[in-house]
């Protein structure tokens, strides 16, 4: 085995491969254990576990995966920990609710023969409603510490806090210093290293921690689990002329009466919570499948740098109208623009359009740009042109050309109410990172903004004054942005 590929190199793996069969089974035993324990433990509340904490987590760690901006990640986590705040909130009031109902059962006179299951169970709950607000409380404090840092976090270790995380060779697995267990990331390098590689280049590792996972919503569960317990308290007291002898007498038929209004309650809980969190589920599993059918692309396809080819070019026609090659300031009317124009493929298309994202210069606010609007159309098969051209083509835009050995690329253009390029794509193709890379690169970096405003300001100088067309001044731009890029895949770890 080469060894620089084998497990000998790597820390917290077993050398032999006895040890990685054992390792493997073990992490996958283990991973598989802690789901169904987990499921098991959110029984009674297992609907709002899914919607409130494991399906949000999921479609982050497919974000990861599927290689979307460090933007739009933030901003899923962000959706999900203010949903987290609120959740904290409502468990800390409700077992405060459930502590004081408790507390007040404790004044009611005993009947003879109180069995011992009631006080039982409402010292229980007193039990877990306290805690439940301790955890809760603890856990607010850290979700608001992370939400009010005062400088801008790293992605990859705010993720830590629900995923194993590993971008590349050179960056580390993000897991407790406390983990005993070898970090599930290499585990899964151990799976695949017959397949070509020990750390291979082709995907992130991304693993749900399932411990966190537990942390994240065991304040729900400890108020659940308290509101049982008042309510089979309450149950059991309430009952007792029924199972004491008493007969049919006046507390015989109110255990009787509060048995049927248990039970109607009961069935119109179970019926609402089920319909609604069926709906919301319908329309959760839409959208996850949606973005679960994007395809991954590798690092290397990410990082190699197109050549022009001209000879792979298919026109369809020339352009109606060409935009003049001038750079304009930042206009802040852009990125309406897009939305506007947006909206109208969406219209046109519906869902044939996987994702719809607004790449170019105009899309970085403080950026100078030529007035057209840049998009990247990601479909299914963009050799399917049938599903989408003649639609697109009705509401204005020109389908100019095809290179179908450059990621499947279609190129439309808009000249009316808007300019507008609108580049189609087959979905998880390289050239999708690319542009989102570069865009959110250059949001965040003020000097290589700067560095790229000046570069299109001269090339298109130089362009007009020798009556170049577009591209000629694009090849004049390639050297910078291939520079800004690298800088870029060097920052994420795709590049040494």
């Amino acid at each position: 085995m080469d060894p620089e590929r084998g497990p000998g190199n790597a820390p917290g793996v077993p050398k032999s491969d006895r040890g990685l069969k054992i390792a493997i089974i073990a992490v996958t035993l283990s991973s598989k254990i802690a789901h169904i324990a987990t499921d098991i433990l959110t029984l009674p509340y297992n609907r709002f576990y899914q919607q409130n904490t494991l399906l949000p987590i999921l479609a982050i760690a497919k974000a990861v995966e599927d290689r979307e901006s460090d933007e739009e990640i933030s901003a899923q986590l962000k959706r999900w920990r203010d949903r987290k705040l609120s959740e904290f909130q409502l468990v800390q009031v409700a077992s405060t609710l459930i502590s004081a109902a408790v507390i007040g059962c404790f004044s009611w006179p005993p009947p003879d023969s109180l069995h011992w299951l009631s006080p039982a169970f409402w010292h229980a709950s007193i039990s877990f409603s306290l805690f439940s607000i301790l955890l809760a409380a603890s856990e607010q404090f850290i979700f608001q510490t992370l939400h009010r840092s005062p400088t801008p976090r790293n992605v990859d270790k705010d993720l830590a806090m629900i995923l194993y995380i590993r971008r590349s060779r050179t960056v580390e697995p993000m897991h407790s210093p406390l983990e005993e267990v070898p970090p599930i990331p290499q585990i899964r390098a151990i799976k695949i290293k017959k397949k070509g590689g020990w750390i291979p280049k082709e995907m992130p590792f991304v693993e749900v921690r399932w411990n966190m996972i537990f942390t994240w919503q065991a304040p729900m569960m400890l108020m659940a689990y308290s509101a049982i317990c008042f309510l089979g308290g309450l149950t059991v007291y309430v009952c007792a002329p029924l199972y004491d002898g008493q007969g049919w007498v006046g507390a015989s038929k109110a255990a009787v009466f509060y048995l049927v209004s248990f039970f109607l309650c009961g069935i119109t809980f179970i019926w609402c919570a089920f319909w609604a969190y069926r709906v919301l589920s319908d329309i959760c599993h839409k959208s996850f499948k949606k973005t679960a059918g994007k395809m991954s692309c590798s690092i290397e396809e990410i990082v190699k740098h197109y050549e022009f080819d001209p000879t792979i070019i298919q026109r369809i026609a020339t352009r109606t109208s060409k935009p003049a090659l001038s750079i304009e300031p930042p206009n802040p009317e852009w990125p309406q623009q897009f939305q506007d124009i947006k909206s109208l493929i969406e219209n046109a298309i519906g869902s044939v359009a996987v994702s719809i994202s607004h790449v170019g210069s105009t899309s970085v606010p403080n950026l100078p740009a030529k007035d057209v609007i840049d998009i990247d159309l990601a479909v299914e098969n963009p050799t399917d042109e049938a599903a989408y051209a003649p639609a697109l083509e009705n509401a204005g835009f020109q389908f100019l050309m095809r290179e179908p050995e450059w990621h499947e690329h279609r190129f439309f253009a808009m000249h009316r109410p808007f300019s507008c390029n609108l580049h189609v794509f087959k979905v998880g193709t390289a050239e999708l990172a690319r542009h989102l890379i570069m865009k959110e690169w250059l949001i965040e970096h003020d000097d290589d903004r700067d560095l790229y405003a000046k570069t299109k300001t001269e090339a298109a100088s130089m362009s007009n004054s020798l009556g170049e067309t577009v591209m000629e001044y694009n090849f004049r731009k390639e050297n910078i942005i291939r520079a800004i890029l690298e800088r870029a895949f060097k920052a994420k770890g795709y590049l040494p």
